[in-house]
């Protein structure tokens, strides 16, 4: 199969944007278009040199940074090692939100030209457990985002590290590097950051360990790091709760890079929150449309981003209702769970039901393979954690040891 050049997925890209700009300007754009599952279809981005030149937004790196040797590294399931996967964790917004939603431009445009996986699950809810599913194979029967928990399991940081391969979790608005203190740092009113979406913190062997929680260091280093060549083989990256659509922060601080942004955001969890402290959604879903529009850019146009680079964008679970909804959509194999053993930190439920993560998009944004490639196979995050797995052939945690029924995403990895 043929792939775009360098400088033609840069391209290719950059007309991305210039689609994105018309859109903003109109207010107009477009539904996903439908590919049958049975046959994924694999259509060239456009691509056009008026668009690099008018954008101003990417300009060809002078150098790309040495590519790591993977000799040593024995794939599996006929993929190949990424030099560099990026993750975006966001939250609490399902497909029902933000397909076509005007609040979210760039985040449809991803969508409608790049791969996206139409039948992409949470784990269950709430966030933590489907962080720790994402990084270790399982949610080790948690529902709960108590940030006193220990996941004392192996982890994919453990199983990259025993390959020689690097990780780090960056986390936007953390104090300092494998900080574990409260959220509410350094003052009340101030927190714009959530420990339990910083998945590397609730493993005992990493947080306990100076030398391996440096690993979760603010996101900024993350563009330090692009351009000095010294980003690590795995990225996860943790917005804060201003730009992660999660709110929760009665007033999140100015964002000055993000200037159409206002300095109130939402306390909304989803649009059927009907809460006094849900002031406008819409900012919310702005804000995270916004940063994924700066840093996505951040990243394809530095040096870092070479050979089979890939960058996904998920998001933990889908919005619902904790006081109205009490059975959530399942996807593949969700555990069938008893009241009498599920409780959320503050709610318990009085039935017991199927308490699924929800349908959530999955973008891949592959620099080899850079084609719009909808999906409707069945996936959750347990199959999107084993491709990662299989391509630095590392051992498969938790579920993804299950070959019947967690697959690879073959569709947007080969």
């Amino acid at each position: 199969m043929s792939t775009m050049k360098p400088f033609a997925f840069i391209l290719a890209v950059s007309f991305l944007f210039q689609v994105y700009r018309d859109a903003l300007g109109s207010g107009n754009l477009t539904q996903v278009t439908t590919i049958p599952a049975a046959a994924p279809s694999k259509a060239p981005i456009r691509n056009g040199t008026e668009a690099l030149q008018n954008m101003g937004i990417f300009s060809a790196s002078s150098f790309q940074c040495p590519r790591r040797n993977f000799t040593h590294i024995h794939s599996k399931e006929g993929l190949k090692p990424f030099d560099h996967v990026f993750i975006f964790m966001m939250e609490n917004s399902g497909n029902d939100v933000i397909l076509g939603n005007e609040n979210m431009p760039f985040i449809n445009l991803l969508i409608q030209h790049f791969g996206f996986a139409a039948e992409y699950y949470g784990i269950t809810h709430t966030s933590l457990p489907n962080y720790i599913a994402l990084t270790s194979g399982s949610n080790w029967w948690s529902h709960n985002d108590s940030t006193k928990q220990i996941f004392d399991h192996t982890c994919i940081a453990d199983k990259l590290e025993e390959k020689g391969l690097g990780w780090k979790n960056y986390a936007q608005s953390i104090p300092y590097a494998g900080y574990k203190g409260s959220s509410s740092y350094p003052q009340n009113d101030s927190f714009v950051w959530l420990q339990e979406h910083v998945p590397f913190l609730f493993y005992p062997q990493i947080f306990q360990d100076p030398v391996r929680a440096a690993n979760i260091p603010p996101l900024e280093e993350l563009e330090q790091d692009l351009y000095s060549c010294n980003v690590p083989e795995y990225v996860f990256i943790s917005p804060d709760i201003c730009h992660d659509m999660h709110g929760g922060s009665d007033v999140c601080p100015a964002v000055t890079e993000y200037p159409n942004t206002p300095k109130k955001l939402a306390y909304c969890y989803n649009t059927k929150n009907t809460s006094k402290n849900c002031v406008n959604i819409n900012n919310l879903w702005k804000a995270g449309d916004e940063f994924l529009r700066e840093w996505i850019p951040k990243i394809v146009n530095s040096p870092s981003w070479t050979g089979n680079s890939v960058i996904i964008v998920t998001w933990d679970e889908a919005n619902y209702n904790e006081e109205l909804d009490v059975f959530t959509e399942g996807g593949p194999d969700t555990a069938y769970i008893y009241s009498t053993n599920f409780s959320f930190a503050d709610h318990s439920f009085l039935i017991d039901g199927y308490y699924g993560g929800g349908k959530v998009p999955l973008i891949v944004i592959s620099r080899e393979n850079p084609y719009h490639i909808v999906t409707y196979g069945k996936y959750n995050h347990y199959n999107l954690l084993k491709s990662i797995e299989a391509s630095y052939g590392l051992d498969y945690l938790g579920y993804t040891s299950d070959d019947r029924q967690v697959k690879v995403l073959h569709e947007f990895f080969v």
